[in-house]
């Protein structure tokens, strides 16, 4: 499990009992980031510089396609950084997640 610590790079801000993505070797995830929306499941791939979200809730409506969210990942001290690849954000819009 890793549970996500700071915002944005320029500007980070510690996040106490911040969301948390657990994924499995099966390609499976599970998070807390959209337990509102009933959102809380779905399936994963990883390229050499990409992690694909695709969550298996029908009510989530954002991404592309719906319920799909790439992001641009890498790891710095031990600690993986998620950078959404479908924001555009002058100010960064990095996330830093630490293993639990």
């Amino acid at each position: 499990m890793i549970e996500v610590l700071e915002g944005y790079p320029t500007q980070s801000e510690i996040i106490e009992n911040g969301y948390v993505y657990t994924f499995k070797t099966d390609g499976s995830f599970t998070t807390n980031k959209f337990v509102l929306a009933e959102c809380e499941s779905g399936n994963y791939s990883v390229t050499e510089t990409t992690l694909t979200l695709i969550y298996t809730c029908t009510n989530l409506t954002s991404g592309n396609p719906p319920g799909a969210f790439i992001k641009n990942y890498y790891f710095q001290d031990d600690k993986l950084i998620l950078r959404p690849s479908y924001l555009n954000c002058y100010e960064g819009c990095e996330y830093k997640f630490e293993k639990l």
